[in-house]
């Protein structure tokens, strides 16, 4: 009898805890509400997509999308909305050919990675690198790789971090190739933009090629002893001014500020839809809805739209670099890249907030939000200048559809790979995030120094990469 009574008790807390986590409350409901009723985001992503499209920073689109946003901001009633200007390298495509010479011939199509040099003519040996790791080079030799072109695998080896394409090809430099070829990782004859290098024009010249072409050449490379291949390449490098648009919503207290960026610019190749129109529309839909409500928080809100990214971060490290003295008031930072319809919180430098985000994980469970808060080391984003001075970052988990990771960085990032409903409910969960960030005065503001940001670094085995891309600026 007991063992019933047991049973029962349970199970009518079960239902308890389902029903009361299944509906939100209070204000929480009254911004999905308002958010159900009007939305804007998939509109606003309509036009950035195909008016604009892709949008590299420098570039005539590049320009259009700081105008864009700052026209929005202007519809929606703000006046103190600008851009902070930025002086970095610009680069466009032009021509590039792949070219097996010897001992068959057959032309692949490839596409040239970003800040590749503006001129490139090589033909030599080819020699598979298999993932580009540093162990796979040190099992090739030094001498082997001098002044071959690699071909790396850009899948990830087991159990092992996950290693950037800028850091492969880095590596690949320091070994002495005299090129590099990137196999995606994707399927569907999809050719792979990115970026080659960070804050410096690569002195190679370094390619993606499709899935399918990357298996073929593979096996001629294991079939034929000596395989000799042709790039050719040329680019167009110039100086370039772009624009961080920044909009700050002051609050009660302006010594402690809720920083929120989203990446503005976009491969030139496709619309720019999932990375990261997403992130764009977003954060001025929110700002939309903040400006109707006559919100006024707590702390300040400062949301950036950050340009430069795909080329190297460039616009967030300026941003840092000039407003070094408003580093110190920053509580929490927040970064907006490949959000789509989120299920968990990532928290890179937090000290002593996981407690915090499990609790607003339950509260915004209605939404689909699980009580997932993970501390996953992520680099190559707008939030690295901020997370090596210390401040405590969030990103969010999200569950994409295959589609979506499959289009990744390639022509098919387009408006139709974006469910409207996954956008609204991203805006919802955001937009409270955001809202309980800012109005919560129990949150203390705590900055890690020097030393602690370098042990935390390490914890999260991110060293190496840090020290490759010459960002390890720890004693």
């Amino acid at each position: 009898m007991k063992k019933y009574v047991v049973v029962i008790i349970a199970l009518l807390v079960l239902l308890v805890w389902l029903f009361s986590s299944s509906e939100l409350s209070g204000e929480s409901r009254q911004w999905a509400d308002t958010i159900d009723k009007d939305f804007s985001a998939y509109s606003m992503l309509e036009e950035l997509c195909t008016r604009i499209g892709g949008r590299l920073s420098g570039s005539k689109e590049g320009r259009m999308v700081e105008d864009f946003i700052l026209k929005k901001l202007n519809e929606f009633g703000y006046t103190n909305a600008y851009g902070d200007s930025f002086n970095h390298q610009g680069w466009q495509r032009e021509d590039c050919s792949l070219r097996v010479t010897s001992p068959v011939k057959l032309e692949i199509p490839s596409l040239a990675l970003g800040l590749t040099p503006a001129y490139a003519d090589v033909n030599a040996k080819i020699i598979d690198a298999g993932m580009g790791y540093k162990i796979d080079f040190e099992k090739i030799g030094s001498d082997k790789v001098k002044d071959k072109i690699v071909l790396i695998d850009m899948k990830n080896r087991s159990g092992e971090r996950h290693i950037h394409r800028t850091e492969r090809i880095k590596i690949a430099r320091e070994y002495g190739a005299a090129g590099v070829i990137i196999i995606n990782v994707n399927h569907g004859n999809l050719l792979l933009a990115g970026n080659s290098t960070f804050f410096e024009v690569l002195n190679i010249p370094a390619l993606s090629i499709s899935y399918e072409n990357g298996s073929e050449l593979k096996e001629i490379i294991k079939k034929h002893k000596d395989v000799t291949v042709s790039i050719k390449m040329s680019n167009k490098l110039f100086g370039a001014i772009s624009r961080n648009i920044v909009l700050e919503i002051p609050g009660k207290i302006n010594n402690e500020i809720i920083l929120v960026g989203a990446q503005a610019d976009a491969w030139d190749i496709g619309q720019g839809a999932t990375d990261n129109g997403i992130g764009v529309c977003t954060l001025l839909e929110i700002a939309r809805h903040f400006k109707k409500q006559n919100f006024k928080p707590y702390r300040s809100l400062k949301l950036i739209w950050f340009m430069g990214e795909e080329l190297g971060l460039m616009g967030s490290f300026a941003y840092v670099e000039k407003h070094k003295s408003e580093l110190k008031n920053i509580l929490q930072m927040i970064n907006l890249d490949e959000v789509d319809n989120p299920i968990g919180f990532n928290l890179i430098m937090n000290s002593g907030r996981k407690e915090w985000f499990e609790n607003l994980a339950k509260k915004l469970k209605p939404l689909g939000m699980q009580n997932i808060v993970v501390q996953k080391p992520l680099l190559n984003s707008d939030h690295v200048p901020f997370m090596l001075n210390g401040i405590a970052i969030l990103t969010f988990l999200s569950k994409q559809n295959y589609e979506i990771q499959r289009n990744y960085h390639s022509r098919g990032d387009r408006i139709e790979l974006v469910s409207k409903e996954h956008l609204k409910n991203t805006v919802k969960i955001i937009g409270l995030t955001i809202r309980e960030l800012a109005n919560d005065t129990s949150i203390k503001k705590v900055r890690l120094t020097p030393g602690q940001v370098k042990k935390k670094i390490i914890e999260l085995n991110l060293e190496d990469a840090l020290r490759l891309e010459n960002l390890w600026h720890f004693n």
